[in-house]
């Protein structure tokens, strides 16, 4: 199996992708509109977990058979947020021009959608449906297991849920 950093294919791509915008393109391009999906469902959980430091080198794909291509694995996936120090960081890279997680909404990744010629509607449902996905986890055991673990963890993922706009407005 071969593995390739996203960021690393930008010599093949027709936008820069040192913004989630640009990576979003590149991931469409190169794997496809399912492959896109996927990167808008784990950019949506990203925001709202508060993992303010995704990188180009957090994302990468793999080639599973050689030549086909696909999202590697989650790697490197935490909240930054719920510490003091990191509470309002700036996203690593930007979406829509945009680095702060309060200031995001569903309407950012349609825009985004609509500049690398993705579908605008079906954006906005995978976004949706993320946060409808995170929010069943969440009250369906995760909560608990949380708040077992790290009880501040638990009540700043709550608060998350509830309170920024890209959450608010599902």
């Amino acid at each position: 199996m071969r593995w390739a950093v996203a960021g690393s294919v930008t010599s093949h791509c027709s936008c820069a992708c040192a913004t989630y915008d640009g990576l979003a393109a590149a991931v469409l391009e190169v794997v496809g509109e399912a492959g896109y999906r996927d990167f808008v469902r784990r950019l949506v959980a990203m925001i709202i977990v508060g993992n303010t430091d995704a990188h180009l080198k957090n994302w990468a794909f793999r080639y599973p058979a050689g030549r086909r291509v696909e999202l590697a694995p989650v790697y490197d996936f935490h909240s930054l947020t719920v510490y003091d120090r990191f509470r309002y960081a700036p996203l690593a890279l930007s979406l829509n021009g945009e680095v702060m997680t309060a200031h995001l909404s569903p309407d950012d990744f349609r825009w985004l959608a609509d500049r690398i010629g993705a579908d605008a509607e079906t954006t906005v449902q995978v976004v949706e449906s993320a946060v409808h996905e995170l929010r069943r986890a969440w009250a369906s055991g995760v909560r608990d297991e949380v708040e077992d673990r790290f009880p501040a963890l638990a009540k700043h993922y709550e608060h998350r849920l509830l309170s920024l706009p890209l959450a608010a407005a599902v």
